[in-house]
């Protein structure tokens, strides 16, 4: 007897943990910038939050870049 084959919606990820996953990989990515940031002006810079301010806009741009990468994925 034949199986039937398994629908393409059988093998979409669950929406739910798709997008807690993105959460989670925006914070890492934005608290990792930030925590880099302030690292670079503890030890770089005196009385200047010029990286956190920096690489804490660089890391939303990422976070949001892999955000709509995401969605694009999961729509197909």
């Amino acid at each position: 007897m034949p199986t039937n084959p398994k629908n393409k919606k059988d093998n979409q990820p669950n929406a739910w943990l798709y997008f807690t996953a993105i959460g989670f990989q925006m914070a890492i990515v934005i608290g990792g910038a930030v925590w880099l940031g302030i690292w670079l002006d503890e030890n770089f810079t005196e009385n200047s939050r010029v990286f956190t301010i920096v690489l804490s806009l660089v890391g939303i741009f990422i976070a949001l870049a892999q955000v709509i990468i995401g969605l694009k994925n999961f729509n197909e």
